[in-house]
């Protein structure tokens, strides 16, 4: 019992600590949660996007092309967007 009173200590503090760390600003820790679940949710329909492409493609539904487009297209497109981004941002900082 003593034990299990310790580690709940010792996990309270380390949580308080995450919690209370004033070195970051609290915008940027958002952010970055933002980002992560963003990325998530991307991965997420992207593989999704596979499955509905397989699915297409066996049963013979007139929606391949599309799906195929979607599945292929999507990811170039927004690769294009972040290089133009980066091209543009960093214009902007000189």
């Amino acid at each position: 019992m003593d034990k299990m009173i310790k580690i709940t200590n010792f996990m309270h503090k380390i949580s308080f600590a995450a919690v209370n760390n004033t070195t970051k600003p609290k915008r940027r820790i958002v952010m970055k949660k933002v980002k992560r679940i963003a990325a998530l949710l991307i991965v997420i329909f992207l593989i999704a996007m596979i499955f509905v492409t397989l699915y297409c493609a066996v049963t013979g539904s007139p929606y391949f092309m599309a799906s195929l487009f979607v599945m292929l297209g999507l990811p170039l497109l927004i690769y294009a967007y972040m290089f133009i981004y980066r091209i543009v941002k960093d214009k902007d900082e000189k």
